[in-house]
């Protein structure tokens, strides 16, 4: 037997063509063998078309992988049997789930922030637990203040959850003398104080205005959780004062400054 690469070759083989083989199940004879019936061996199912096709190709149980990939002109499909539109990008919606299309503004962080203050002078008795009040929304995005049982506007609600900055300003007045007076300010989280949040103050002198200012970064783990401050005086002559647009006596004619709020409050988001 010559050779085999002494025979001529074929311009283009056919499934009808045939080839020399070994058959295992007759003694080890040569034989010929069809092309066609060589292919209808191999189980196809294991692998998924895709050169040339015209039509959706279902991978079935199988993931496809690839170093690349070169779209032109047709749509990929989501989950939702969409096939996206402009801006839109393709998300992953975890092991299990199939991929759908969304838009990408909705997948950028979003600014949540909220700035208030309260237009009152706020008082208390002594010794007695109060929540600092904020009336006035100046603007907000996702924060908001709502009301306690009592009916006054002390809670701050979350539209997000994370990590929240919440900073005070609140301008207190010893409004008699006197021994000195502390007064005590701490965060409340979902009716409950939090631990090692309490700052202490002394007002020492009649009418001497004294500025608490500090913030607290707080985890929000659920919408439902609110957040108010709280303040304890040790003398009911002590408050929490506002100012309506005080005049200061500059020359040549005295100057009408802006309104002092009794408490600002700012909230933003920060994780």
């Amino acid at each position: 037997m010559a050779k085999i690469s002494t025979y001529p070759f074929a311009s283009k083989p056919s499934l009808k063509d045939y080839v020399i083989g070994t058959e295992t199940n007759d003694n080890l004879n040569t034989k010929n063998f069809m092309i066609s019936d060589i292919i209808d061996l191999i189980d196809l199912t294991v692998y998924v078309p895709y050169t040339g096709a015209t039509q959706d190709v279902d991978l079935g149980t199988y993931s496809l992988y690839t170093y690349s990939l070169y779209m032109s002109g047709g749509p990929i499909w989501d989950a939702d049997g969409s096939p996206g539109s402009l801006s839109q990008i393709l998300c992953s919606q975890g092991p299990g789930s199939s991929p759908i299309w969304k838009d990408f503004s909705n997948l950028l962080p979003t600014n949540i922030y909220g700035s208030f203050y309260d237009t009152t002078t706020q008082t208390t008795a002594a010794n007695t637990i109060n929540y600092m009040k904020f009336n006035t929304v100046d603007f907000t995005n996702g924060v908001s203040i709502t009301n306690d049982v009592l009916g006054n506007p002390t809670k701050i609600n979350f539209s997000e959850t994370g990590v929240y900055n919440i900073q005070f300003i609140a301008q207190l007045n010893k409004t008699s003398g006197g021994p000195d007076e502390d007064v005590y300010i701490y965060l409340i989280k979902d009716d409950v104080a939090v631990d090692n949040s309490t700052t202490s103050l002394t007002l020492v002198n009649q009418n001497h205005l004294t500025v608490a200012a500090w913030n607290f970064f707080v985890e929000i783990s659920s919408v439902a959780s609110t957040c108010q401050i709280a303040w304890v005086a040790t003398n009911s002559n002590i408050e929490i004062y506002y100012e309506a647009s005080p005049i200061i006596p500059t020359s040549p004619f005295p100057t009408e400054l802006p309104s002092i709020p009794s408490v600002i409050l700012t909230v933003n988001k920060v994780s």
